[in-house]
C-alpha cells in the first residue's frame, strides 16, 4: 500500500532430512513414512511442525507440546520417552530449536541408546521466492546508499 513497486519475498521452511540426537547420524526424510511417532515441540506454532511431519508421511501417535524456549531437564525428557514407550512409540521427532536445549545428562541417565528410543531432529532449509540472491542484492543496494 505504501510502496506498490516494492519487491515482495516469501520465505518457507522445507524439510530436508533427519538427524539423530545426540549421535548426529543422518537419515532420509522418507524414514518417517508410515511410522508411528511422538512429536515434541517447544516452538511458537507446534501445529505447523506437526503438519510438516504428517506431510512427510509420519503418523503422530502422541503430541507433546511445551512452551516456546522451554528449558528441558533430563528427568522431564526421560518421562516423555517413557510415555512414548507406553503408547508403543520408539521414535520421537523434534525441532532443532528444541534439541539444542536437551541436556547431555539424558544420555548419562538412560544410556547411549536412550533405552531403545530414537530422538530425531527434523532438519529444514529456508527457501526464498523469488531466489535468495535477489533478496541479498536488494539488501546490498540499500546499504550502499
Amino acid at each position: 500500500e505504501m510502496n506498490p513497486t516494492a519487491p515482495v519475498f516469501v520465505a518457507r521452511y522445507r524439510p530436508k532430512g533427519l538427524t539423530a540426537w545426540p549421535s548426529g547420524k543422518e537419515f532420509p526424510l522418507s524414514d518417517l513414512k508410515k511410522q508411528k511417532i511422538c512429536s515434541l515441540a517447544g516452538i511458537a506454532r507446534p501445529e505447523q511442525f506437526e503438519k510438516t511431519l504428517m506431510q512427510a508421511g509420519a503418523q503422530i501417535g502422541l503430541k507433546v507440546r511445551v512452551g516456546d524456549h522451554h528449558p528441558y531437564s533430563a528427568g522431564e525428557l526421560a518421562r516423555i520417552l517413557s510415555k512414548a514407550h507406553r503408547h508403543g512409540m520408539r521414535t520421537i521427532v523434534t525441532t532443532a530449536k528444541d534439541a539444542v536445549r536437551f541436556p547431555s545428562l539424558l544420555v548419562d541417565t538412560l544410556g547411549p541408546d536412550l533405552k531403545g528410543t530414537k530422538i530425531l531432529v527434523l532438519d529444514v532449509v529456508l527457501e526464498f521466492d523469488p531466489d535468495e540472491s535477489q533478496l541479498l542484492h536488494r539488501i546490498d543496494s540499500l546499504l550502499v546508499r
